[in-house]
């Protein structure tokens, strides 16, 4: 299995393609960040404002919320290069070390039964030793996002949307965002916005399930990263030294996984 579950471009027929889908995006914990910022040296405001991104998913067993994370702009990831190559590869995000387990949990797979839905391993058993690897940093990523709760409250990690209220409240602040950034986009984005608030007040579920589809995806997530530009900025970079200190042993602890894994 690791034969074939090794990303290496131009073998296979490797064209990276997971790393250029929105449906693929990665969710980042404070660990990620903080790991990316190491890596790469950029300054954590730096990669929220130029290739930060967020992420909905709605995980399963949850018909009427879905959470919103922080993620990287992904049309491609910024750290692909030209070589279809990850530059951050040994220091790359826990979703994407755990891609497809992460993307088909969310969608209720059952591992050890289940097989691969992704293209270029359409049809392929999990193995044991990548359920193994999924377990142990999903125990990490765990751990990274209570981190991020207990120091930044919940702003980010993630925000629970349950039902019409709360997407009303969320729409309320995304037209006051755009309206002092580019009112003609403020003009396109609130179209869709208002016809998606007059479907949701009727078929709040029927709505929410929709967030799934990648189409939704990219139109909605932009209004979410502008929500939150400011203020998620001011607020993680005035912490960001907390921060550090308290995922600096998950941080070791995950990049010690990660050098293990064959792929």
């Amino acid at each position: 299995m690791a034969e074939y579950f090794r990303c290496d471009p131009g073998k296979y027929g490797c064209n990276a393609s997971c790393c250029r889908d929105n449906e693929s995006t990665p969710s980042l914990t404070v660990g990620d960040l903080y790991r990316i910022s190491r890596k790469t040296g950029e300054r954590i405001e730096d990669i929220w404002k130029t290739k930060g991104s967020v992420v909905l998913q709605m995980p399963p067993g949850m018909k009427n919320s879905f959470f919103v994370t922080p993620g990287l702009f992904h049309n491609p990831c910024p750290y692909l290069n030209g070589d279809n190559q990850c530059d951050i590869h040994d220091s790359r995000p826990i979703s994407c070390a755990n891609f497809p387990v992460f993307h088909q949990v969310l969608e209720g797979a059952d591992l050890e039964n289940d097989k691969i839905k992704y293209d270029c391993m359409e049809g392929c058993e999990f193995s044991s030793e990548q359920i193994e690897i999924a377990k142990r940093v999903e125990k990490i990523q765990e751990a990274e996002n209570i981190t991020a709760l207990k120091i930044l409250g919940e702003i980010f990690w993630p925000i629970v949307i349950e039902g019409p209220s709360d997407l009303k409240k969320y729409t309320a602040q995304a037209r006051e965002t755009f309206a002092k950034k580019d009112p003609s986009f403020t003009t396109m984005r609130g179209m869709l916005l208002k016809q998606n608030i007059d479907y949701v007040e009727g078929q709040a579920g029927m709505f929410i399930e929709g967030i799934s589809n990648p189409f939704n995806q990219v139109h909605m997530a932009p209004i979410f990263h502008a929500i939150y530009d400011d203020y998620f900025t001011e607020v993680i970079t005035g912490k960001w030294n907390e921060i550090r200190r308290a995922v600096r042993q998950t941080s070791r602890e995950y990049l010690e996984v990660l050098g293990g894994i064959p792929f």
